[in-house]
């Protein structure tokens, strides 16, 4: 019997453009190689306002479709942006300076760590005069909250692409859909059906959520909606699910099992029990996106610098171990493995304590999220890690990974390949020790698939397999039942 291993397909939900407000949007089918042709195809737009005291136009707007016009050499190169930045120059008084200092001869490009035009070794008073203006403007774009959500998502992405070289064991396939602030809901009612026969084996949720009523709705909602995919969903928590403004303040945090026992979270503490919480593994914390755009000093005054670096949510980094395990180890399930699965290379956020993901938690605070159903990403140098992982209602979120990877080879089986198994409970038994093997986890030896009497042209499974301790402590053994 002939096995292929089929493509690991991650559903993605995230504010990849975060101004289309509809409630169908796109659903972008890429891959890793192909993150430029996904943004041409979803070419996010927003118009960014600006200060009419101190700009000539009411605002600017600004389209992406691959990943490098995000840079702020590009988006300075746009018409609308030169034509804002000239009138800005003719409106300017001259510059006094008549000679130029060494320091103050390059060009913004040169300063943004970007590509030298070569055009002015010593620029003029007039190009001067067009630097404080071009500096001003990209300030005004970068520092703008809806294009910062903007790129973040599309960095999470890259992020995690990176972690599928070609020749992976597995290949892995994605489903972008852009979602809003206020249309989660519906575009999971729609999904639900369309996805129904191709199930995703991961979703990610990048859509912060809070304690309020609304946001226990939505989690609720994605709860219902993992469980009936059968795919673990990876959603974020923001900080102010934990009573923060900001992740600088988790060390005011008390014990978190303690704090989320509190009568303010009556809704998680009705979610928690649920079957579908199983599906749920709860990410808190960021990861960087990209260090923050700061570069040398040398223009007086005209410096692009930003308030800090990009972070985006961590399902972006704990869904990228995911992928990293599947490249190196063939399987999804050592995602949470720390000594063996690890992002590596990660850029640095500057301070006492560099750091690539934040807040930077020592292992007994990452405990305490973890005893709470929440995981937060551990560090060590420029790598980022899981110290295992559970999902919201305690359980271990490699079990899911398990359980999903099976049951969806069941449903491809059934649906594409169910004329071939005369002899189910032996066939079945041998492609699914063919299945695991494949996958890298070892022989199973007490698979057991016993048939029940059949319901038209349903055939009820029962299905018993120990899955081992990598997935289950103790080598406890699973059971489900199958409608084949």
């Amino acid at each position: 019997m002939h096995i292929e291993l089929p493509s690991f397909k991650l559903l993605m939900l995230a504010p990849f453009s975060p101004t289309l407000a509809t409630d169908n949007p796109p659903r972008i089918k890429a891959d890793p190689s192909s993150i430029d042709q996904a943004l041409a195809e979803i070419n996010p737009s927003l118009d960014i306002s600006l200060d009419r005291n101190h700009f000539p136009a009411a605002s600017i707007n600004i389209s992406i479709s691959r990943m490098a016009d995000f840079r702020p050499k590009n988006i300075s190169r746009t018409p609308e942006f030169k034509n804002i930045t000239s009138q800005m120059a003719e409106d300017s008084p001259p510059s006094k300076q008549t000679t130029p200092t060494p320091r103050s001869s390059a060009v913004l490009d040169d300063i943004l760590s970007m590509v030298n035009s070569g055009q002015n070794d010593h620029p003029t008073a007039t190009s001067s005069r067009h630097e404080r203006p071009k500096s001003e403007l990209l300030q005004a774009v970068f520092a703008d909250s809806v294009f910062r959500k903007m790129e973040s998502p599309w960095r999470g992405l890259e992020l995690l692409s990176r972690q599928v070289p070609s020749g992976s064991k597995v290949s892995v396939e994605f489903m972008l859909v852009p979602i809003s602030e206020n249309n989660l809901i519906p575009v999971l009612d729609k999904l639900e059906q369309e996805l129904a026969d191709s199930p995703p084996e991961l979703i990610l949720v990048d859509h912060s959520l809070n304690n309020s009523p609304r946001s226990m709705e939505i989690l609720e909602r994605i709860m219902d909606f993992a469980e009936s995919m059968i795919a673990p969903a990876m959603v974020a928590f923001g900080p102010k699910f934990l009573e923060l403004e900001n992740w600088a303040e988790a060390d005011k945090l008390p014990f978190i099992p303690t704090l989320l026992e509190g009568a303010e979270y009556g809704r998680w503490k009705t979610l928690r029990p649920q079957p579908s919480a199983g599906w749920i593994i709860g990410c808190a914390g960021t990861i960087m996106g990209r260090t923050m755009h700061s570069p040398e000093a040398g223009f007086e005054q005209t410096s692009l610098s930003e308030r800090g670096p990009l972070w985006t949510n961590s399902v972006w980094g704990a869904a990228a171990l995911c992928t990293r395990s599947l490249s190196e180890h063939g399987r999804s399930t050592l995602f949470a493995d720390h000594s063996s699965t690890r992002l590596d290379g990660l850029p640095l956020a500057e301070g006492p304590r560099p750091a690539p993901i934040n807040p930077p938690l020592g292992t007994e605070r990452i405990k305490d999220f973890r005893q709470a159903g929440i995981n937060v990403l551990a560090f060590n140098g420029d790598q980022a890690f899981l110290i295992g992982a559970t999902t919201i209602d305690g359980g271990p979120a490699n079990l899911r990974f398990y359980l999903s990877g099976l049951i969806h080879f069941l449903i491809l089986l059934s649906t594409a390949k169910r004329k071939e198994f005369s002899d189910i409970e032996s066939q079945l038994t041998e492609a699914i020790a063919l299945f695991l093997q494949q996958q890298g986890y070892p022989q199973p030896q007490d698979l057991s698939i016993k048939k029940g009497e059949p319901s038209g042209e349903t055939i009820p499974l029962e299905i018993s397999i120990t899955p081992g301790a990598e997935i289950l402590p103790g080598n406890a053994p699973i059971s489900f039942g199958f409608n084949w």
